[in-house]
């Protein structure tokens, strides 16, 4: 009893003590004052607490929080980058190139490089990849330190993802000619390889899968590479189109009807099969490769990031 009487009083001072400070909080906000002083810092130090403990959503309130109570900051641009970068590592990739891009024309050239850094991996994380291929090329251009070879990863993969495969490979090649780390290095081999093995093969013409679908029933699929649909077509075809013939030959008018009208559709809906799979087969080539080297691009080591301060 005395253990629960004892921590009814902590609890109790406690309460005392938030009640006592939110009071003068509300004074101040009454009175026109300020209520967190002069100096923003304080307030910096704690969101930039939350954003290393990767608590980013409460790291954005407290830097609008500083945005809201000291609009007059010096600093402002970099406080617009902090909210930025964590809408980039939470993943709001949308919401984090709307702060990200008027920062790019900063007259402060390190805080317009670091606005772009985050802006290019911004647009990668949202699927932008022709954006991103032109900033990471950028950015690869510009620099010259290790970084660089980041960059040229990144901007090869961009032009990989954007279905640029020459290009990805001109960006490979001249990355891994720089590149001195092993692990690196071996990447880029393996990416220019596969590269060079996508722009060795072509992907079907959505103009051949409809001539061969046209000619012969299944055709147009078995030309596609897809082999089970190509055996479905040519017999549900073939077999209507027998009974259909069958009935022509007896008389038979009511099956000839039947089947020639199961036969037909079956015919027209495989030339719509053959047109429309030829399309997703070109708008995904090179996804498969690509995915297969983004999850080795994971098990890189990568230096860019940065510790910003104010």
């Amino acid at each position: 009893m005395k253990v629960k009487k004892k921590d009814r009083m902590i609890l109790l001072k406690y309460t005392e003590v938030r009640l006592f400070f939110l009071l003068i909080f509300s004074t101040k906000l009454l009175l026109g004052q300020n209520p967190y002083g002069k100096d923003p810092r304080p307030l910096l130090e704690y969101a930039d607490h939350l954003a290393q403990e990767k608590d980013f959503y409460r790291a954005i309130g407290e830097y609008k929080r500083v945005l809201y109570f000291f609009p007059d900051y010096p600093k402002r641009e970099w406080v617009l980058l902090q909210i930025g970068r964590a809408y980039y590592l939470g993943e709001r990739y949308a919401q984090a190139k709307e702060y990200l891009i008027p920062l790019t024309e900063s007259k402060d050239e390190k805080l317009s490089y670091l606005a772009r850094h985050y802006l290019a991996f911004s647009f990668y994380g949202h699927g932008d990849y022709i954006p991103a291929r032109d900033l990471f090329s950028e950015l690869w251009l510009s620099e010259s330190s290790s970084q660089a070879v980041d960059y040229g990863i990144y901007a090869g993969m961009s032009a990989l993802r954007s279905k640029n495969f020459t290009q990805a490979r001109e960006i490979f090649q001249r990355t891994e000619r720089v590149c001195e780390q092993k692990e690196k290095k071996d990447f880029l081999v393996d990416a220019e390889s596969t590269v060079n093995e996508l722009l060795q093969k072509t992907p079907p013409s959505r103009l051949w899968a409809m001539f061969w679908a046209v000619v012969f029933p299944g055709a147009g699929h078995l030309y596609l590479g897809q082999w089970d649909n190509a055996l479905v077509v040519f017999l549900i075809v073939g077999a209507t189109g027998f009974l259909a013939y069958d009935g022509f030959r007896t008389q038979s008018y009511v099956q000839a009807g039947i089947f020639t009208t199961i036969s037909t559709g079956f015919y027209l809906g495989s030339l719509y099969s053959a047109y429309s799979q030829s399309g997703k087969i070109r708008s995904e080539w090179g996804e498969q490769e690509a995915d297969k080297l983004e999850k080795k691009l994971r098990q890189l080591s990568f230096t860019l990031s940065y510790r910003l301060s104010y």
